[in-house]
């Protein structure tokens, strides 16, 4: 039975009456289902963008090199959830993203794996050449049953003091992700004053790595060892290249005169 009371159920409820058909007052299109609207949603739509209502909105999905920026900035100081209210993003798509720039969110002490997954290095390294030598700060939580010696707990902090302390320890080109703050401030600090190799220095000297590595054992030039990529790999910073070009040169020179010496006495006898 059609329902056609003038006071029926939906005439009460504002509902267009059965056979009625409203039209849009702009348009002049039909519009089904409709309630209490005078305008349908194409027109509506429009006439808000020309109110300008969208003129601050995101036209796209694409991040912007801001929001790429105000991400790297706050990566691992707050929380997700706060970095996507300050960058007007969700928190998957901060999360998505981070993973994309190669950036860690979590705002939690750093563990020694971790750490060694940042800076190319074994764990054992950070265990045993870093943290058990001071020259990286570390506090160990209690025993438990996945870990029974405890686990080692850094702060970022701690790890800042680290890269502008021991330059010599760790190689900037192996730390991964290149994005990371640490490592951009590793790499700063290499700018500042490289750390060469075996190699390099035998390069900057002339001489052969072998003769490198026996001034290394006699201690004629002041090296350090790091323990990043081969391990027991000697490094010498720039800034005392010139010391031990003079150290290597009154080396020569003493050499020489005890060869001519020796020469001498040969033809006196």
């Amino acid at each position: 039975m059609p329902i056609s009371k003038p006071m029926c159920y939906a005439c009460k409820k504002g509902w267009p009456k059965p056979g009625e058909v409203r039209r849009c007052a702009r348009c002049k299109i039909g519009m089904r289902n409709c309630k209490e609207a005078i305008k349908c949603r194409r027109c509506w739509q429009i006439e808000r963008w020309q109110r300008g209502v969208f003129a601050n909105a995101r036209t796209g999905m694409e991040w912007t090199p801001a929001e790429d920026a105000a991400l790297l900035a706050s990566a691992g100081r707050i929380a997700p959830s706060e970095i996507g209210k300050q960058i007007g993003r969700s928190i998957p798509a901060v999360h998505k993203r981070a993973q994309i720039l190669g950036v860690y969110l979590t705002t939690l002490d750093w563990t020694a794996r971790r750490v060694s997954m940042l800076f190319g290095a074994g764990e054992r390294t950070v265990a045993y050449r870093w943290i058990s030598t001071g020259m990286l700060k570390a506090s160990k939580t209690a025993a438990r049953q996945s870990k029974r010696n405890g686990e080692y707990r850094i702060k970022e902090q701690d790890l800042e003091r680290f890269i502008l302390d021991c330059p010599w320890a760790y190689d900037p080109a192996v730390m991964k992700p290149e994005t990371h703050r640490l490592a951009q401030l590793a790499k700063r600090v290499y700018r500042r004053d490289p750390w060469l190799t075996t190699t390099e220095v035998a390069g900057r000297l002339g001489v052969s790595s072998s003769s490198v590595w026996a001034w290394y054992v006699k201690g004629v030039i002041p090296a350090k060892e790091r323990w990043v990529g081969r391990a027991g790999r000697y490094v010498v910073s720039e800034s005392s290249l010139p010391a031990v070009v003079e150290a290597v040169e009154a080396r020569r020179a003493k050499a020489r005169g005890a060869a001519k010496q020796s020469v001498l006495r040969a033809r006196a006898a």
